[in-house]
């Protein structure tokens, strides 16, 4: 039996609502070497896990818009982009889905 869940029913819950957006978590922070001293420089290293109705453009984007400050340059890595997209959404005939049908969340 297939469900129809409306996304606003996940997006109440943090346990799921990462599986209905595009998540983004900062990895790696460096900055500063001494307490109490303001650091002349810090870099981050931000990841995205990019929701397939998003493309990666419509994130940096984002990025950009939230940041907005010239001064502040984001590199890309480049084993990450262009190379390896967002997966396309996976068919509800798949072997993921029907294990998770089988074995629901407890």
């Amino acid at each position: 039996m297939l469900m129809v869940v409306s996304p606003r029913l996940f997006s109440q819950k943090p346990e799921t609502a990462a599986g209905i957006r595009t998540t983004t978590s900062v990895t790696i922070f460096n900055s500063g070497i001494k307490a109490n001293v303001i650091p002349g420089y810090a870099e981050a290293i931000v990841n995205h896990r990019v929701n397939p109705r998003d493309s990666f453009d419509e994130v940096l984007e984002r990025d950009r818009d939230i940041i907005d400050d010239d001064r502040i340059k984001i590199d890309l890595i480049p084993t990450v982009l262009p190379n390896h997209p967002p997966s396309p959404i996976s068919s509800s005939k798949s072997f993921g889905f029907s294990v998770s049908a089988k074995y629901p969340p407890c």
